[in-house]
């Protein structure tokens, strides 16, 4: 995941973000799988393992076009927190 890149984020947590999203996925879908349940699925749990990591994927997922985007999803984190 390039969102990760230079992020303290190991291998290993890697492994297991990407099993449990095709376990969740796996039991939740027989066949075909929408690629925007996919990726909100990965932006779920990378937002419990690194922020930056989060809002770099969630900038080219939702296609941000400029800053504002980045601070609404920012201000959208912090309120989660």
């Amino acid at each position: 995941c390039h969102a990760a890149v230079k992020r303290p984020i190991s291998a290993p947590q890697m492994d297991v973000l990407v099993d449990d999203v095709v376990r969740e996925i796996e039991t939740e879908y027989e066949r075909e799988v929408p690629s925007t349940v996919i990726g909100r699925k990965v932006l779920d749990k990378l937002e419990k393992i690194d922020e930056v990591a989060f809002l770099r994927f969630a900038s080219v997922y939702r296609r941000f076009r400029d800053a504002s985007q980045f601070l609404s999803e920012i201000e959208n984190l912090i309120g989660r927190q």
